[in-house]
């Protein structure tokens, strides 16, 4: 596989319509993966043709719907709580000042 390679890239300096082109050698990332906003465009026109969003090397498709299989829609699946947790707060429910490290330091 070739390091490198060679793009085609108005030369703006010589054309400021762009229509005379030059060719640049850039250096290829093993490891470059299509993230953002990347735009298409049309060679003898130069307008864009598509646009697409990708994230990490795939297309984006938008922001994902959480699928609710609960009879309410509204309500929202809670992770479970560890047994310590359930221990704790079944020992302390009644109580109404509970003292609790939290890391604290000093008075």
């Amino acid at each position: 596989m070739n390091p490198y390679d060679t793009v085609e890239v108005a030369d703006w300096e010589k054309d400021p319509l762009g229509l005379i082109t030059k060719a640049v050698v850039v250096k290829l990332e093993g490891s470059s993966v299509k993230h953002g906003q990347w735009k298409y465009y049309n060679p003898q026109t130069g307008f864009v043709e598509k646009t697409e969003n990708y994230v990490l090397g795939t297309i984006d498709t938008g922001p994902k719907k959480d699928v609710v299989t609960s009879e309410d829609p509204d309500k929202k699946k809670q992770a479970a709580k560890p047994k310590e947790v359930l221990d704790y707060e079944k020992k302390n429910s009644g109580k109404k000042k509970i003292k609790v490290r939290d890391g604290r330091t000093g008075g």
